[in-house]
């Protein structure tokens, strides 16, 4: 259940942090942005930030314009969705964002071919209807290690 648990939130936190700009420092910009630097829609959508745009460090300027560069190509349905999505981000405890982006770095690791059978395996998993998650999660809390790969393998 844990280990599904994990799954399911990290597959929530990459779409979240995909959709609203995560990018590590290394591939940002190199440039310092002033504020008047920036687009009259950047400018727009980080609007709460203007007062205090001078003293964000270069990093966290770089992701917030990417982020606001990927807002700006959103659908309205994907916005609300992305909305949502951070609402319930931050309603999570310390701890559970700590243990998801965890799980997200550990996922990083894995070999492209791993993190594809991941997205298949929870795929099919969010495909199942309620009650057959239900039962699978009971099956599964009585599982050997071994046995919970051979499933995992099989879908």
């Amino acid at each position: 259940m844990r280990l599904i648990r994990t799954i399911l939130s990290f597959i929530v936190f990459v779409f979240l942090a995909g959709m609203v700009g995560f990018c590590p420092p290394a591939l940002a910009e190199s440039s310092n942005p002033a504020w008047h630097d920036l687009t009259p829609q950047e400018q727009h959508i980080l609007h709460r930030l203007k007062d205090r745009w001078d003293r964000i460090p270069l990093a966290r300027k770089q992701r917030l314009l990417k982020g606001a560069r990927l807002w700006s190509r959103l659908t309205p349905a994907e916005r609300v969705e992305v909305k949502r999505r951070f609402r319930r981000w931050k309603r999570m405890s310390p701890e559970r964002r700590k243990r998801i982006r965890e799980s997200y770095r550990r996922f990083m690791k894995l070999s492209p071919d791993e993190q594809d059978r991941l997205r298949h395996v929870f795929k099919w998993w969010r495909s199942l209807p309620p009650e057959r998650r239900k039962r699978l999660m009971k099956h599964w809390r009585g599982m050997s290690p071994a046995a919970k790969k051979r499933f995992l393998h099989k879908r």
